[in-house]
């Protein structure tokens, strides 16, 4: 199900229902093939998403029953849901997003299963896990017509590889081409940050073998937008790391 802005309210016009007006009725959602229950406001899940809007309240509502069933979604993606539903909070980094030391806490990452993903090509599997939360996440709000959450994750990774050196690991860009539209705001954005930011003499052999992997089709879009770079000329681009990236507005969704 890919997102349309033409049956859809952008996220700037969705207002966050006040706590006075919630009606009370309260939805089952049951996640993954364990069937984690988990219990969420109706008027939340409705206002944010169309996906919970028809499946609750139009013609697809099952009548006498609130309970819905997401096998395919798992807890920790459905949890960073809830966060941002209830508090406006996305999942936080860890520390070595931003430094150059080691990570000194993983938390709340740490039960995320290392085995379930493929992290053969990252130095750390604790930060490409996260990387891969960030992913699925979109791709989540993408699936079940999220838009707010969309652009709030488009910002929060732009505001993040705008103010550091940070680009995401190989395994990350694999997995996002693997379950999102190749031109989604997400994947545009991934070509940005490699194009703006990718050094190969940074890369050890390893890496530089993972970066087989990736799909040529990433690739093309990173030289084409590295050609447009260039036509831009040096006169207008301006010192400091991270100046050279486009605004988030450009990655609004088509």
């Amino acid at each position: 199900m890919s997102h349309s802005q033409n049956t859809n309210p952008s996220p700037s016009s969705l207002e966050r229902p006040s706590f006075a007006t919630l009606t009370g009725t309260i939805t089952t959602i049951r996640i993954g093939p364990n069937r984690t229950k988990y219990t969420v406001h109706e008027d939340l899940l409705c206002q944010y998403s169309t996906y919970f809007r028809a499946r609750l309240r139009g013609n697809f509502a099952e009548s006498g029953t609130r309970a819905v069933q997401l096998e395919h979604i798992t807890p920790e993606v459905f949890e960073a849901f809830l966060d941002f539903l209830y508090y406006g909070r996305l999942p936080t980094p860890p520390e070595i997003w931003f430094t150059e030391t080691d990570v000194v806490s993983t938390q709340p990452f740490d039960r995320l299963s290392i085995a379930s993903k493929d992290t053969s090509d990252v130095a750390d599997p604790q930060v490409s896990l996260f990387e891969i939360l960030l992913i699925d996440l979109y791709a989540f709000a993408d699936y079940y017509d999220i838009p707010a959450l969309r652009m709030a994750l488009i910002k929060s990774i732009h505001t993040s590889a705008s103010a550091s050196s940070w680009i995401p690991w190989f395994s990350t860009v694999r997995h996002a081409y693997d379950i999102l539209p190749s031109n989604s705001p997400l994947c545009r954005l991934l070509v940005e940050m490699y194009a703006m930011k990718y050094v190969l003499e940074g890369d050890d052999e390893g890496e530089r073998m993972a970066a087989v992997g990736v799909p040529v089709e990433f690739w093309v879009a990173v030289v084409r937008r590295l050609v447009g770079e260039r036509g831009r000329g040096k006169e207008e681009k301006e010192d400091g790391e991270g100046a050279w990236m486009r605004g988030v507005e450009e990655f609004d969704e088509l």
